[in-house]
């Protein structure tokens, strides 16, 4: 019999391992103190839970753990975010011990001698930090400082795909930017550089590599679309500026895409060339290799934009429109209304705790800058952005709507017996679906935006400017800055994941929650032509709440019929 201490011994194989055979492992394992054994069993049974499946059910498989737990956020799971990150850590740490996981701790495996002395001439504390990973990996495998290359740096890449952590191409990328900063800056890090993988494959040529003629009549097709000439015969909606903008786009994707399936771009002399079938065919071809033949929502909008300016711009003949339109109709995903991803953010709103900590966030954000002793523009950015989730709640318009509310243009005031009142009133011709947006805003509302204008807005102007949201150069803020500050201070605040768009379905939700096949109301909240349009949008969202409603009618029933009867078998039964 061996005599060697079990903690010594190397995890026995699972043949098809679970997360409770690493339970198993953890219970009969010696090698650690009795209390961190005790947290990574719970933190195991807890991540079960959260997932919504038994330990048996659920392999211990990182790259599956992993994808499962980026569609779960801590509210999700019921837990603090600190909390929820201590969960993480503990199961890392027992898949590791288990030996399902091959990338030692950041901040707890040792260091070997030449990489902590390397290490320690390197003052720059972020370059350490995101170094560090890689100096345990190779300490951990025996490897050397001087024996890391870009093939060292791929097998390094493996084993994080293999680990619980997250986002392993980013860890990669960054560990690889370090290490050529550390190299041209500490004399004694090893020269060698690493190649820097880009995050995408870009495959949009400029237009200064098609023809001249090709752009020419793309601009020529826009400005048409755009509906500029009020005298023009065109029998489509002007297109919005962000439609025109993606429409081009689109086009310039799709000539790059004909190009780099090896045809000569001075045959795209204009958009009929473009759209001609066998060059079409060609252009979705390049896609849908990238996809493995699979049709996506990408692809589908690409060849709805060659039926559109083969359409209204080139007008070809009937037969050839009809090509198209099959084509569309074959590129189709299959996807109606909501997407998947949205769907699964909304169930974040089956629970009232996290409905609540969504919905008073902006008195809570006012309440806690209030407290501070000094205002600055720094808290006047918090101010801000609670504004912004206020409307969004009270008013879900979109993002590009909210971030050019202008002062002048969109707010009327109005005076009565109860106080001041504020309408915001958006024209037509600035909405996406060219429908009029006019609101009365609540009186907390108008609270918030009173003392956002009179104290902090202030704090954040440099000049004078109409914008609610004020940006640099006389300009309001930059669109996608306003959308990161909203995600990112939600997620800092309440622990939800919730992006401006999502705030329309959440309003939506919330609503149908109440009042099951209410479409009607949101189809004028959400300004939708049809309510065929919403329903195919929200049937589906309410269902859990439709069903409690079911169920509680049909308890209700239950109870009447108990209280009527003295037994189940009251008149004439045995």
């Amino acid at each position: 019999m061996s005599t060697e201490p079990s903690s010594r011994k190397p995890p026995a194989p699972f043949a098809s391992p679970s997360l409770a055979d690493v339970l198993g492992l953890i219970e009969v394992e010696r090698g650690s103190a009795p209390r961190r054994r005790q947290d990574q069993a719970s933190a195991i049974r807890t991540l079960a839970r959260a997932l919504g499946r038994r330990p048996a059910e659920i392999p211990a498989d990182p790259s599956y753990l992993r994808n499962r737990i980026s569609e779960t956020t801590a509210v999700m799971a019921g837990l603090a975010p600190r909390r929820w990150k201590n969960i993480l850590s503990l199961a890392r740490s027992a898949l590791r011990e288990a030996g399902l996981s091959k990338v030692p701790a950041r901040n707890t495996t040792p260091l070997s001698a030449s990489w902590a002395d390397l290490l320690r001439h390197l003052n720059d504390i972020s370059l350490r930090t995101r170094l560090s990973r890689l100096a345990r990996w190779c300490s951990q495998k025996g490897i050397e400082p001087a024996a890391v290359d870009d093939s060292l740096v791929a097998d390094f890449r493996r084993d994080l795909d293999g680990a619980l952590v997250e986002n392993p191409r980013t860890i990669e990328r960054s560990t690889r930017t370090a290490w050529n900063r550390a190299s041209s800056r500490c004399p004694t890090w090893p020269k060698l550089r690493l190649t820097v993988p880009p995050y995408a494959t870009w495959y949009s040529l400029p237009w200064s590599a098609l023809p001249p003629s090709l752009k020419r009549d793309v601009d020529a097709c826009l400005d048409r679309l755009s509906g500029k000439d009020l005298l023009a015969d065109l029998d489509i909606r002007p297109l919005k500026p962000s439609s025109l903008n993606g429409l081009e786009y689109d086009l310039r994707q799709l000539a790059s895409a004909v190009v780099l399936r090896g045809h000569d771009p001075a045959r795209l002399r204009s958009l009929a060339d473009l759209v001609d079938l066998e060059t079409a065919k060609e252009g979705l071809r390049f896609f849908l290799e990238r996809s493995g033949n699979k049709p996506t929502a990408r692809i589908h909008d690409l060849a709805y934009s060659l039926r559109t300016v083969a359409k209204y711009w080139v007008m070809v003949k009937p037969g050839h429109l009809e090509e198209l339109t099959a084509i569309c109709r074959r590129l189709s995903p299959g996807r109606h209304g909501m997407t998947e991803k949205n769907r699964a953010l909304l169930r974040q709103f089956d629970s009232e705790r996290n409905v609540a900590s969504l919905i008073t966030l902006p008195q809570r954000i006012l309440a806690e800058v209030r407290r501070k002793k000094t205002q600055t523009a720094a808290e006047a950015v918090f101010v801000q952005i609670a504004l912004a989730v206020e409307l969004l709640i009270m008013v879900p318009i979109r993002i590009g709507n909210l971030v050019a509310l202008n002062l002048d243009r969109h707010f009327i005031h109005t005076g009565s017996r109860g106080g001041p009142m504020v309408r915001l009133s958006i024209p037509a011709r600035e909405v996406k679906n060219a429908t009029n947006i006019e609101a009365e805003l609540p009186r907390p509302t108008v609270a918030l935006l009173d003392v956002y204008l009179k104290t902090y807005r202030p704090l954040l102007l440099n000049a004078s400017s109409p914008w609610l949201f004020p940006g640099w150069n006389g300009r309001h803020k930059a669109r996608n800055a306003l959308a990161d500050q909203i995600t990112r201070v939600i997620a800092r605040k309440t622990g939800l994941r919730v992006n401006p768009h999502l705030f329309r379905h959440i309003a939506a939700k919330l609503y149908l929650d109440r009042n099951p096949g209410a479409y009607g109301l949101i189809r004028l909240i959400h300004g939708h032509k049809s309510v065929e349009t919403t329903t195919q949008y929200y049937c589906g969202t309410e269902t859990p709440a439709a069903m409690r409603h079911f169920d509680e009618h049909i308890l209700q029933l239950r109870e009447r019929a108990a209280a009527s009867t003295v037994g189940p078998f009251a008149r004439g039964g045995r």
